[in-house]
């Protein structure tokens, strides 16, 4: 910790780290107050895994896009020793609220921390980032008559649970947006919840294209201990049953059949890793698929791929196909959830059945190859990342917080 730049309190049960050079912002924009002072908008973002996944990732580009809009003020409550509160206290703009590491989905302890966090610092609205930061909020407002707007972001096209919980939660009236990532989610979203009073819309997710351009390569034949003339064929995600991983590696298999020279390589870590690895023996072709583990310069393992091979059979959106957009690798991708949204058949990208591994291969093999078609798809890919950018992110959801406080008034 930086001392110069924070300075760490113990209070409220829960460490607080603030920037210290905060304070209210001047100028011009949509949320001017008189003579050119903003009213702030102080906002929390509630996140609770430990890990470092996909949401997290979000939710770190949001902060970061949103400090170039000026009048908002952000907070983020996570817990302790958390993946996200180790890379947000670099931030100079936000304030770190960590709790005590949460102890279960209904935690009642983190949920009074959350309230008592909006009281001290007049937060003005919350914004939660998964289903136990929701149910936080909603312990708050139950137990603790917490009556601050929610605005729930929708990261997974898995159905809407249909417990008790989950309707209360969903339908509790001081949820006002409903933010999903892809139109897939949000047609999930309506269905199930149509009586719902809140606004529900979408907010693609999106990465920082100003990182756009000439990308480091890493040389992962030499890295990886790999034949230098295999064609690399690359996936980049959490290695768990939706990301149908059996597909990706069953691909391979019949890639290698067919006389293709190729390798597998599989980014990401999982509780899967064990039943996946057993299936490349069980195939024969362990010596195809190399588990690289997590990589935090993934773009540059992606650069360096022949083609990025995305095999979902959920997906809420899978922003890793908008960096392999971004590091110029064709991306061949089951129409899984939002991925259609990214990858438009024959222009950005392919789009296959999910599951279907025959499918998949012809369109692997079509790729490698017409090296004309392939930088077609590349051309088309990076012409589509404007609409997936953070700051777009960023900029719709800030729209969303002053509505919903403008309705609030």
């Amino acid at each position: 910790m930086n001392a110069d730049k924070f300075t760490l309190l113990k209070n409220y049960t829960f460490d607080i780290y603030i920037p210290r050079h905060s304070g209210n912002y001047r100028g011009s924009g949509n949320l001017c107050g008189k003579e050119g002072t903003h009213n702030l908008i102080k906002i929390v973002h509630v996140s609770t895994p430990l890990s470092w996944r996909g949401g997290e990732r979000q939710l770190l580009l949001l902060l970061q896009a949103s400090s170039k809009f000026e009048g908002i003020e952000q907070f983020v409550y996570c817990p302790e020793g958390s993946e996200l509160a180790k890379r947000v206290k670099h931030l100079s703009h936000v304030h770190l609220f960590s709790h005590p590491k949460k102890r279960s989905g209904f935690d009642i302890p983190f949920a009074a921390g959350l309230n008592r966090l909006c009281r001290v610092e007049k937060i003005d609205l919350l914004h939660v980032h998964d289903s136990h930061a929701h149910t936080a909020a909603y312990l708050a407002a139950l137990l603790f008559r917490n009556r601050l707007p929610v605005v729930v972001s929708r990261r997974v096209d898995f159905p809407v649970a249909s417990s008790i919980l989950s309707t209360w939660k969903y339908t509790h009236t001081n949820v006002r947006a409903i933010l999903c990532v892809s139109d897939a989610i949000t047609n999930i979203v309506k269905a199930a919840l149509p009586d719902s009073k809140a606004r529900i819309q979408t907010v693609h997710s999106g990465i920082d294209i100003s990182e756009n351009g000439e990308n480091a390569v890493r040389s992962l034949h030499k890295e990886l201990g790999i034949d230098a003339e295999r064609k690399l064929i690359i996936n980049a995600s959490a290695l768990e049953d939706h990301k149908d991983y059996p597909t990706f590696i069953r691909t391979i298999e019949l890639l290698h059949r067919k006389g293709r020279n190729v390798q597998g390589v599989i980014y990401g870590t999982g509780s899967l890793q064990v039943e996946f690895e057993r299936l490349s023996e069980e195939l024969g072709i362990a010596d195809r698929i190399r588990f690289a583990g997590f990589d935090p310069n993934v773009r540059e393992c992606l650069a360096a791929a022949d083609v990025f091979l995305f095999t979902s059979k959920m997906e809420g959106l899978g922003t890793i196909v908008l960096d392999a957009f971004a590091a110029g690798v064709p991306v061949v991708a089951t129409n899984a959830g939002g991925i259609p949204e990214m990858v438009k058949d024959g222009e950005t990208g392919v789009l296959c059945g999910i599951g279907k591994v025959e499918e998949l291969a012809i369109a692997v093999e079509r790729v490698l190859d017409d090296a004309e078609f392939a930088g077609h798809l590349v051309a088309g890919a990076r012409q589509q990342l404007a609409a997936f950018s953070s700051a777009e992110t960023a900029r719709k959801s800030i729209d969303v917080y002053r509505s919903v406080l403008h309705e609030n008034l």
